[in-house]
């Protein structure tokens, strides 16, 4: 649990630690150099309960650092995130050990998360939240992490040596937990989550989420194009992309960036269609089968930003001949 100036919500946090109906847990909090009353909340919960270990950090280091650090003075095969806002159900930790023991070949469990407070909840998090609790299944998660994270990170519970195997948290100028399970995925670690509320996510303006350029759409897309080109080696195949503004746009030139193999854009517009992008070529939605047999082999990525868009940009790859997740992928 890592912890700044979190004196407001940081008692709510830990007495929700405190009442996990699953005891043998140790609680590490990393003290990422807080100037208010963090300290002394810790000191007194320390004191009550010597399952909590106070890290202190200083206020310069990186969150990144604070992060990666307090991983691997966790001596234990399974590691449960939390954030000082948050509140855990008391049956999270006994139900994502359960999950982890009963499923030996998925590395990452969660459970549902449930938005609060109301009165701070936005529109596009209710949706976002909603798509989120949906994806259920490794299946889901493999196909939809590259529209968006599929996991709440605080409430995510890692076997710690998947987290070993791709090197923890990486310092980046992109969000560090999308960039952790995107290298997750790529590297073939599977994800599940169950149908039942198992934490409570925090919404307010201080949130890092809603002030760090690190969640730009910009950063996303960055972890998203290096995932995609070493996951899908894009470098070996032509790549088509369904979409020509500017997240198709967007995707096309950082994965050029990498050395993938963009030879074609496919749109709907008729302003765009004939002109061209990046050096590529746009060209009529209707010509992507013929493009497709013309490169067997070739890559779709469908980049359409426009909502309730996605479930027809996936029905023309499949009409076209593309099979998802295999030879196409749609991102966000």
């Amino acid at each position: 649990m890592p912890v700044r100036d979190g004196a407001n919500h940081l008692v709510e946090a830990l007495e929700s630690v405190r009442a996990s109906s699953f005891r043998d847990w140790e609680l590490i909090v990393a003290n990422h150099g807080s100037l208010d009353g963090t300290q002394a909340i810790l000191s007194r919960f320390a004191a009550q309960d010597p399952r909590i270990q106070i890290f202190d950090f200083p206020r310069e280091s990186s969150f990144v650092t604070v992060l990666e650090q307090s991983r691997r003075a966790c001596a234990t095969p399974y590691l449960a995130r939390m954030d000082a806002d948050d509140r855990m159900h008391e049956e999270r930790l006994g139900e994502d050990l359960k999950m982890l023991k009963s499923h030996p070949e998925v590395s990452v469990v969660s459970s549902q998360v449930e938005l609060f407070p109301s009165s701070e909840v936005q529109e596009g998090m209710t949706i976002y939240m909603d798509w989120q609790n949906q994806i259920l299944s490794p299946e889901q998660h493999d196909l939809e992490i590259w529209i968006e994270q599929t996991i709440c990170n605080p409430a995510a519970t890692f076997r710690n040596k998947s987290l070993d195997d791709v090197g923890g948290y990486q310092e980046g100028p992109f969000p560090e937990d999308y960039d952790l399970f995107v290298r997750l995925n790529v590297a073939g670690h599977l994800f599940k989550k169950r149908s039942q509320i198992g934490h409570y996510w925090r919404r307010h303006e201080a949130s890092l989420s809603t002030q760090s350029s690190h969640f730009s759409h910009d950063a996303f897309a960055t972890v998203k194009a290096r995932g995609l080109f070493e996951k899908f080696r894009l470098n070996e195949k032509p790549v088509c992309v369904l979409g020509s503004g500017r997240y198709g746009g967007r995707i096309a030139k950082l994965l050029m960036g990498h050395g993938a193999l963009v030879s074609a854009f496919f749109d709907v517009s008729p302003v765009r269609i004939g002109k061209q992008r990046h050096g590529v070529p746009i060209l009529a939605q209707s010509e992507l089968a013929s493009w497709k047999k013309g490169h067997p082999y070739g890559f779709a990525i469908g980049a359409v930003g426009v909502r309730g868009r996605r479930p027809v940009v996936r029905q023309l790859m499949t009409e076209a001949g593309f099979v998802e997740n295999t030879d196409a992928i749609c991102i966000a």
